[in-house]
């Protein structure tokens, strides 16, 4: 495969691609620098980034744990470590899961196709191939995430049979590790239905409030408790016992328990998932670099989305978005830090630049819309 060229910006902030044997060092510099990474994070970073590692180890070590158990999330991740035979932490996980990693994402750099990208755009897939390979190159529920989504990327291309089988797949990965992620597939299908019949994303956005305003009261109805209770119970019990490492606590934005303020909460919270104006708020180096890695991929992510959709496009390219458009509305009702929100969004990182780098193959023919009968001519992913 041929990795595109890089843009770089020369003297008086003209911009051109880099030669092609320049911007092939650096993409091998960079996935180097992935794989030293895989094995000495631990070494290099605070323990807290590990803590669900550290849990599934524990287990795997104690031989307790050999088969799925529902909603034992910790002790199914064991017990799929163990039945894939992957218990050495220290060698054989992170060799495995940083090719898988690093696999997955040159499979959507050959698929699009690709001759150069943008410099930021380059960052971009730095930063988010750095953060999947510090969350999922140890024992993690992350990676088995990643291959659920992989299996996503290659029974999407049947149409709707193939989502439908995938659906399957996910409530028996709810059902054993995440039980939300049965939420997840019921607003990936309600997302699913509203890209069908709209090239507008304002309609898109509006579904998704919508969406969680029919789960607030819903939640209300049969659970008897607010929709971003679980958010709310999980940092009272961390604030009791004083966890100086949750510096990123998503709080309720407006006091009370009824069930529009509930919904107002999430919503919130859904807004500061895409522009977390709270990590700007903490005032420091570190946070002021991730919000804006954070605010300029989700820039170029929408954009992107809104060229497709403009274009008529189906499948493919917009079902990755749905997909990670349907996980950050659920997640805005159960994350309870931003960091737990960057680590659980990781396995979808690979989805993302898919869609970011179709801004370079599909040029500028956002401006034309094509009609929807003719949309699948115009995707080059399918």
């Amino acid at each position: 495969m041929r990795l595109p060229k890089v843009f770089a910006i020369f003297a008086r902030g003209k911009s051109r691609p880099l030669e092609r044997s320049v911007s092939v060092l650096l993409w091998m510099g960079t996935f180097l620098m992935m794989c030293i990474l895989a094995f000495v994070k631990e070494g290099v970073l605070p323990a807290y980034f590990f803590f669900d590692s550290y849990q599934i180890s524990t287990l795997i070590a104690g031989g307790s744990v050999d088969e799925l158990a529902a909603g034992e999330s910790f002790g199914s991740a064991a017990a799929f470590y163990n039945i894939l035979g992957l218990t050495d932490r220290d060698i054989a996980v992170p060799a495995i899961s940083v090719l898988v990693i690093l696999g997955f994402f040159l499979h959507f750099i050959k698929r699009a196709k690709a001759d150069a990208i943008a410099f930021s755009d380059f960052v971009i897939f730095g930063y988010f191939c750095l953060l999947l390979i510090v969350y999922a190159t140890t024992f993690s529920k992350d990676f088995i995430v990643l291959f659920l989504l992989i299996g996503f990327v290659f029974l999407e291309r049947r149409g709707v049979i193939g989502l439908a089988a995938w659906s399957a797949l996910a409530l028996v990965y709810a059902y054993y590790f995440r039980a939300y992620w049965s939420l997840v597939i019921i607003e990936f299908w309600g997302l699913y239905f509203v890209m069908r019949v709209t090239r507008k994303l304002r309609y898109v956005f509006i579904a998704m409030f919508f969406s969680l305003l029919v789960l607030s009261f819903a939640m209300q109805e049969y659970l008897g408790f607010r929709v971003d209770y679980f958010r709310y119970a999980v940092n009272q019990m961390r604030l009791r016992e004083g966890n100086v490492n949750a510096n990123t606590m998503i709080m309720p934005w407006l006091p009370g328990g009824d069930v529009l303020t509930g919904w107002v909460n999430v919503s919130l919270t859904l807004i500061t998932l895409i522009l977390p104006i709270p990590l700007l708020l903490l005032l420091t180096p570190y946070y002021l670099v991730l919000f804006t890695l954070t605010i300029t991929a989700f820039v170029k992510f929408f954009r992107a989305i809104r060229a497709l959709l403009r274009q008529g496009v189906r499948g493919g390219l917009i079902n990755y978005a749905v997909l990670i458009l349907a996980f950050m509305t659920i997640q805005s009702i159960f994350e309870p830090d931003y960091g737990s929100y960057a680590r659980h969004l990781a396995p979808f990182y690979p989805l993302f630049i898919s869609i970011l780098f179709s801004r370079v193959t599909l040029g500028r023919r956002d401006t034309q819309p094509v009609p929807f009968e003719t949309a699948n001519s115009a995707n080059t992913w399918r």
